[in-house]
This record gives C-alpha cells, structure tokens and sequence, in this order.
C-alpha cells in the first residue's frame, strides 16, 4: 500500500471537500453516501466503473456523469 498523504495536503483537500460538498470524503466513505447528493452509493453506482470512481472520489455514478455533461 502507498504512503499516506501527508497531513498537511489532507487537511488542504479536506477543507476543500468541506467548502465544495459540506463533508470530508472520510465523512461520506464511513456513511457510505455519494459526498455530492448525500444518497447512498450503492444505489448510485451502476457499473465496476462507477464503483470504482466512488472508491477514489466518494461521487456517486450518477453524480459524476452528471459532472462530466457540464
């Protein structure tokens, strides 16, 4: 496994998260909703793919192909 992040850039993409979606990824991993729309993921995340990218983003399937329309 990778080292972790160091607090310092933690804390810079934590309080980026929080201003952007009102929550840390952390927030959302541990209660297993899309840190976007707050839904649970599971319900979201249609595909390995869409899975997967909620594992590295906590967005949803459905949130981040939104995201990409714009």
């Amino acid at each position: 496994m990778s080292n972790p992040i160091p607090s310092t850039s933690k804390q810079f993409f934590d309080n980026v998260a929080i201003a952007t979606f009102g929550m840390t990824k952390d927030e959302a991993r541990q209660k297993a909703i899309c840190v976007k729309c707050k839904e649970p993921a599971s319900e979201k995340c249609h595909s390995a793919a869409g899975q997967r990218e909620y594992e590295i983003s906590c967005i949803c399937e459905e949130c981040f192909d939104a995201m990409e329309k714009l």
